[in-house]
């Protein structure tokens, strides 16, 4: 019984030290783990402060930020462009007034109504809201006749430059306009012979008709 007090009394400070040094390992364990959870909302907090500050300055980023702002916006850029090859492939678009992804070939939006324009190369029947070709004359939905191109701008029979309407003097050379004056029309083709006319020409250049 001696002996194991004996021993008893040589291991205690060991032992003491040995509980001690475990104490302060899952202090310190703790702690850290307290500065990683703080380091990770600062992270946050930096990043919800950028997005304010390209939000708020996006037109006027003060001189220190543009080169970085600049980055930003070509990656916002990047992403937009990369989305919409996306939505393409799926055969859907987003509608401008309230964001909602729909259909590419809808005419108006089924979650706000708005009216959808067409892409590039398309126009909108004017009757049922289909989508046809440009260069169609008629539409293939509803038969109904498609939205006719402007009248050609008239020119000048002086000097050939387009007229702003209802003037009484050419702009470009001072030429009186009066309601007798002959004026060439852009693009105008000679029913004579079908030759396309000359701008400021009054007579066909090819077969002398008027």
């Amino acid at each position: 019984m001696a002996l194991l007090d004996y021993f008893g009394k040589k291991t205690a400070p060991f032992t003491n030290q040995i509980t001690q040094q475990a104490k302060i390992h899952a202090e310190v364990s703790r702690l850290q783990g307290l500065i990683t959870e703080q380091e990770k909302e600062l992270q946050r907090l930096y990043i919800r402060l950028g997005k304010a500050y390209v939000a708020a300055h996006r037109e006027n980023p003060a001189a220190e930020f543009a080169d970085t702002l600049a980055d930003v916006l070509r990656s916002e850029a990047c992403i937009d462009d990369y989305n919409n090859q996306i939505r393409a492939c799926k055969g859907i678009t987003v509608c401008k007034a309230c964001g909602a992804e729909i259909p590419q070939n809808t005419a108006f939006c089924s979650s706000c109504g708005a009216r959808v324009e067409p892409p590039a190369g398309y126009v909108i029947c004017e009757n049922c809201g289909s989508r046809m070709e440009k260069g169609q004359n008629f539409c293939t939905e509803c038969g109904a006749p498609l939205a006719r191109p402007e009248a050609p701008a008239e020119l000048c029979p002086n000097c050939g430059a387009e007229l702003t309407e209802g003037a009484k003097f050419c702009s470009n050379c001072g030429t009186s306009l009066t309601k007798d004056t002959p004026r060439p029309v852009a693009g105008r083709v000679c029913t004579h012979c079908g030759t396309e006319a000359k701008p400021g020409s009054l007579f066909c250049t090819e077969c002398g008709e008027s």
